[in-house]
């Protein structure tokens, strides 16, 4: 509250608040990034489980097209883990920073 009235009051420090302001918000879009990839995540686990299913009881051309598919979903499937984990870094960085500021 005391730095929203900084902003209103037009107080020197207010370019070290909206600075503040831009760092906590682009951290929430970190984590917001790491839950929206581990939903794709979990999506494209499913996609492979399935596709994996298919191979089992397919033959000939049929078969290649469905290993082509499976390759592609775990290219797809690894980037969204690598996405989750950078998400993961911030949520951890960001809770430690409030058990900091909670503790002093």
């Amino acid at each position: 509250m005391n730095n929203l009235l900084n902003i209103v009051l037009f107080n020197d420090n207010s370019t070290d608040i909206l600075n503040s302001v831009a760092t906590k918000a682009s951290s929430i879009g970190y984590v917001v990034l790491s839950s929206f990839s581990g939903l794709v995540a979990l999506i494209l686990m499913f996609a492979l489980v399935y596709t994996g299913i298919k191979i089992a009881y397919s033959h000939g051309q049929k078969r290649k097209q469905y290993i082509v598919h499976i390759m592609i979903v775990f290219v797809v499937f690894i980037i969204t883990v690598i996405l989750f984990s950078i998400g993961i870094k911030y949520a951890v960085d960001i809770s430690t920073k409030a058990a900091i500021n909670l503790t002093t």
